[in-house]
């Protein structure tokens, strides 16, 4: 399968005082932090906290650790339960690896600072009024839950209400996506408002270098943003999802769009 692709990298940067404290730590996984399953009815950092968490309190100075969504789009967590033990040790392992990590790391005396910041109008895969009828027939034979069977005919109405109006000809609906690419020394970040697919962070690092790095869900979410190759195999990502958010899936090459803007934008970073 295509979507096969995963990224083992974790990157983290942090910032310490002339004491040898740890002020503050960023780090940076592309999986998804739903380790908790859907059973989980309470709010939760999931796995993402337990690593923070778990790393804090073994750093002197206990800094605040940022840990940011890598390009998690098509990644999930080797097996999900509601059994906390579960999360908790997919967390212990991450910590793990950010405390080697900060233990291992070079130091950037004099780091550069750059940022830079795009909005893209991301194309979409408009559906007839009879597409709709047909898509939501046949999700309605495979939905059980009834919460799910509500967002479905929730999306059906909403979106054959916005089809009656008719697409405007002179402002076609568009979703809209920032971009934006952060430097700090050595290390660039990609960060898009998506669940970007992770293929996107070998793709970018072939371009500028090993110590690049993307940010999902960066400033909002239009969704998952998978390559243009994606799209005939189907599945949720491509097929069910948006449904529960939008009217419509963004359209091939959106994700080539995106990476080819943020490709330019980090050029601009030097």
């Amino acid at each position: 399968s295509l979507l096969a692709h995963t990224d083992h990298r974790l990157p983290v940067l942090s910032l310490v005082n002339d004491k040898g404290n740890y002020v503050a730590v960023i780090a940076n996984y592309p999986m998804h932090n739903v380790a908790l399953s859907a059973e989980n009815r309470l709010i939760s950092a999931d796995m993402a906290g337990a690593a923070a968490e778990w790393a804090r309190q073994r750093l002197p100075g206990a800094p605040v650790v940022l840990m940011t969504n890598g390009a998690c789009g098509n990644l999930n967590p080797p097996s999900l339960s509601a059994d906390p033990h579960v999360m908790e040790s997919y967390g212990r392992q991450l910590g793990e690896v950010i405390l080697r990590g900060v233990h291992d790391g070079e130091s950037a005396l004099t780091p550069l600072l750059g940022t830079n910041l795009q909005t893209v109008a991301l194309p979409l895969t408009i559906l007839s009024q009879e597409a709709v009828l047909a898509e939501y027939n046949r999700l309605a034979k495979m939905v059980i839950l009834d919460r799910r069977q509500a967002a479905m005919r929730e999306w059906r109405d909403d979106t054959l209400a916005l089809l009656e109006q008719g697409t405007p000809p002179d402002e076609p609906w568009t979703a809209p996506i920032d971009i934006q690419v952060l430097r700090i020394g050595p290390v660039r970040f990609a960060a898009l408002g998506a669940e970007v697919f992770s293929r996107m962070a070998d793709e970018l690092r072939a371009i500028h270098g090993p110590h690049t790095y993307v940010v999902g869900y960066a400033n909002g979410d239009t969704g998952y943003l998978p390559f243009r190759e994606a799209y005939p195999e189907g599945g949720y990502e491509v097929e069910t999802a948006y449904k529960f958010y939008a009217n419509f899936m963004v359209a091939p090459g959106s994700y080539e769009l995106c990476r080819d803007t943020a490709v330019e934008l980090l050029l601009k970073l030097g």
